[in-house]
């Protein structure tokens, strides 16, 4: 994990994930959504789906983990897609 900046003129990056389901491309929602809706087309995917931190992801996949109907259980059907944000600068609002 990177430490706070040293200096204010350092920029402060960050790191985003979304998953991503490889066969359309379609981003998870988050959530745990009952099964008639869970393996629908669409049910629990979009294309913009959810943005999660390290710890969230992590701990929604232990969640989805633990349960009988595990979404990710095919691991090669998913994928983790990773956003980098970098700090840039102020404006006055």
């Amino acid at each position: 994990m990177k430490s706070l900046p040293s200096s204010p003129n350092e920029n402060i990056e960050m790191k985003l994930y979304k998953i991503r389901r490889k066969s359309d491309g379609l981003f998870s929602k988050g959530g745990i959504y009952n099964e008639s809706y869970l393996y629908s087309v669409t049910g629990g995917w979009s294309k913009n789906g959810k943005l999660w931190t390290k710890p969230y992801l992590n701990s929604h996949l232990s969640l989805c983990k633990s349960r009988r109907d595990y979404r990710y259980k095919e691991s090669h059907l998913y994928e983790i897609v990773v956003y980098e944000l970098e700090e840039l600068g102020t404006e006055k609002l």
